[in-house]
């Protein structure tokens, strides 16, 4: 029985590489993918042998084993069992090694090369010119050995093909003709050759190979098979597996190609085991003529790219908190430390859990994982005087946590912990902190951040939730670390702490309108506890409006004034606005910090700003009082609502997302973001001069009507953020 599986296709098998090591071939690597005893640091010798580097040896038998494959269909096996008389299936003597002792020891050597008795294969190139020879001897143990050589230019040979072009086999008649069989091995394609030749088929269709075995094949020029049929006819075995792919990888898209594998060739044979079991080159070429053409698989588009119209239809971007968070998407909260950041993300995360809404604001419902990474004691007081302090509610559920960190930046621990929530479907899943779920990464590179911010989108992306990350801020109240995890996020959140209240900011909104700012003050929860009761906390949000517990300057009253008293509904410009004040003996530069802080305050806006004749107008009235108006302390009710779109004094642009209405049960709690625009900068028109203009406001005589009265029904039909739906 004849060897079918040389070392180089074990060394493929074992997935080892080969490399020179003292003048011989090695092949060393670890070794993932084998069944037997390898490991880390095992190599493989040339005569077949193995060897790990704590010294342990491996017979030729062994690494049979290893790689799965009858060690009677090892080379090395079947050759020392030719000569000593074993071919026995076991092995036949129990001490038969099948190879030679470990390195170091003496083995045997290969017989010598004899050029004579070799068959020799000659390489020409297009010009007839021989480049160089290869020669093969058979060794009646079934064993074979190659050669190569190339002429020296002085009647002489240079054993070796350093420096030479390699070329294919029987290039000349390759290059004439039409179909091409491509094959492993020169005496396989002289076999095709004989049989094509003998009927009268060889011209238009020539077999060709390359030199030194399949593992070279590209080191051959394969050009001139460009345009031509090409007919692949690999061994079978590992090494004609990865002949074919080379092939079919450079000139696959080139040429015409088909592979033909023949049958009854057994494991490692070609077309000469085909032509000895019985086949003919009549089947084979019926096989060639049936086998389908072969295409290249289809690419994957690495960019998706849209036009405008698929933009527009791609679904919008929904809310998990109204306003605040975008479902599916990524967000940051920082926060100086103790700044109540993990009360807020807290309170968040329970709304979403128990379908309360967020301070006014709908939340959409769903399950929640909580990763409490700096621990979980605390957060548990925390969690019950939430619940006590809404009635109640209970997350059941819908809200886990787990009280150590994990660090999603790894792959695996990533796609671990999206398995183990997957039967929970959450929408949203809190990291708190930062710190804690990013250990080992630098928070001041860039590199190290942008790899984290890339975990945060794959979590979101692969889990369906959204992913809240909780971090600090530095002790000058500035963002910590890298820039790179702000600038990846859809939704970045700050707050401030000032005594016993916190702001909650809006830093960055990407698909919505900016927030306006939420002010919060904390309320002392008392809670059952192990030795009596406990106190915990809990955040209500405040309302900051102008004139509830907030008063106008002076200036600012009075250029409110003149406002009123001189514009009607329909407001009045920007210019026709200060040129009122200034009679009244406001100064511009006095006028526009007045007028800009009623517009910060959203007393007054410029629905339109940015347009052609721009009109300010005033959307709070001052409230009747009973007892009249005391001085000081001045009451404004919301008479409209605010547009989203505010105009701005100054270089301070205004954004406004205003609480949802409490939804009933029958209206589905999906939100659609509102997509705006920054407001455009007012443009600047040239004044018209009208007749006895000589640049003084002389002759302007302003609208005016008597003060609008108060609407009695404004001050009851609002809710608690002034804002009537």
């Amino acid at each position: 029985m004849s060897a079918t599986y040389t070392v180089a296709d074990v060394a493929a098998k074992l997935n080892l590489k080969p490399q020179k090591v003292g003048g011989e071939v090695e092949y060393h690597g670890a070794n993932p993918t084998g069944t037997g005893a390898t490991k880390d640091g095992f190599f493989l010798r040339e005569d077949g042998s193995g060897q790990d580097r704590n010294g342990t040896f491996y017979k030729c038998i062994d690494v049979a084993a290893m790689a799965g494959i009858d060690p009677n269909q090892y080379e090395p096996v079947a050759e020392f069992r030719a000569r000593n008389g074993k071919a026995t299936s076991n092995g036949g003597n129990p001490n038969d090694t099948g190879s030679a002792a470990p390195r170091g020891a003496a083995k045997p050597k290969k017989p010598a090369f004899d050029w004579n008795a070799a068959t020799k294969f000659d390489y020409h190139d297009e010009n007839g010119v021989l480049r160089y020879q290869v020669g093969r001897l058979d060794f009646p143990d079934g064993s074979k050995d190659f050669r190569q050589r190339q002429p020296d230019g002085a009647g002489g040979w240079i054993y070796n093909l350093d420096g030479v072009a390699r070329v294919l086999f029987n290039l000349a008649d390759v290059m004439a003709a039409g179909e091409v069989i491509f094959c492993e091995g020169e005496k396989t394609a002289t076999a095709w050759n004989e049989d094509l030749k003998a009927a009268n088929l060889y011209g238009p269709t020539v077999a060709t190979t390359t030199a030194q075995g399949a593992g070279n094949t590209l080191k051959t020029d394969l050009l001139p098979l460009w345009g031509k049929c090409v007919a692949i006819s690999p061994d079978n075995n590992v090494q004609g597996e990865k002949q074919r792919d080379d092939l079919l990888s450079t000139i696959g898209e080139r040429a015409t190609c088909k592979v033909i594998e023949l049958p009854d060739r057994g494991d490692g044979g070609d077309y000469v085991d085909f032509r000895a079991a019985g086949g003919t080159l009549e089947t084979a070429l019926e096989m060639i003529d049936a086998a389908p053409i072969w295409t290249p698989p289809a690419k994957e588009k690495r960019f998706s790219l849209l036009t405008l119209a698929q933009l527009k239809a791609k679904p919008k971007p929904q809310f998990l908190i109204h306003g605040i968070l975008v479902k599916a998407d990524t967000s940051l909260l920082t926060a100086k430390h103790a700044s109540f950041k993990s009360f807020i993300a807290l309170d968040m995360a329970l709304c979403v859990a128990c379908n309360v809404p967020f301070h006014g604001y709908e939340v959409a419902r769903g399950p929640v994982v909580y990763i409490a990474a700096e621990g979980a004691v605390g957060l548990t007081k925390r969690a019950q005087a939430w619940c006590a302090h809404h009635d109640g509610a209970d997350p059941g559920e819908n809200f886990v946590v787990y009280d150590s960190p994990i660090q999603i930046h790894d792959a695996r621990t990533r796609a671990d912990l999206i398995e183990e929530i997957a039967e929970l479907n959450p929408v949203l899943v809190v990291l708190d902190t930062l710190a804690r779920c990013a250990v080992g990464l630098e928070e001041n590179s860039s590199k190290d951040m942008g790899e984290f911010a890339d975990a945060l989108d794959a979590l979101a992306k692969e889990s369906g939730a959204h992913v809240l990350t909780v971090h600090h801020n530095n002790k000058g109240g500035d963002y910590r670390g890298s820039s790179a995890i702000p600038a990846a996020v859809g939704t970045h959140l700050s707050l401030e702490r000032t005594g016993d209240t916190v702001t909650l900011k809006t830093e960055k909104q990407k698909d919505a309108e900016e927030l306006q700012d939420l002010v919060f003050e904390k309320v002392e929860v008392s809670i059952p506890g192990t030795y009596g009761e406990e106190i915990s906390l809990v955040f209500e949000k405040i309302d900051t409006r102008p004139g509830v517990g907030d008063s106008l300057g002076d200036m600012a009253e009075k250029v409110l004034e003149e406002f009123k008293a001189a514009f009607s509904d329909d407001g009045a410009t920007f210019s026709q606005w200060e040129k009122v004040c200034g009679f009244a003996g406001i100064n511009e530069r006095t006028f526009k910090r007045a007028a800009k802080e009623l517009v910060q305050k959203k007393i007054v806006v410029c629905p339109n700003k940015g347009t052609r004749g721009a009109r300010y107008l005033l959307v709070q009235k001052e409230a009747e009082n009973s007892e009249g108006d005391k001085g000081t302390n001045r009451g404004h009710d919301t008479l409209s609502p605010i547009p989203s779109n505010e105009g701005d004094i100054g270089d301070t642009p205004l954004y406004r997302v205003s609480p949802c209405p409490l939804l009933t049960s029958e209206r589905e709690n999906d939100f659609a973001a509102t997509e705006t625009t920054e407001p455009e900068p007012e443009p600047k028109t040239p004044k018209k001069k009208r007749k006895g203009d000589k640049g003084d406001t002389a002759n302007f005589e302003p609208y005016r009507t008597p003060p609008t009265e108060p609407n009695p029904s404004a001050a009851n039909d609002s809710d608690d953020d002034g804002e009537r739906f």
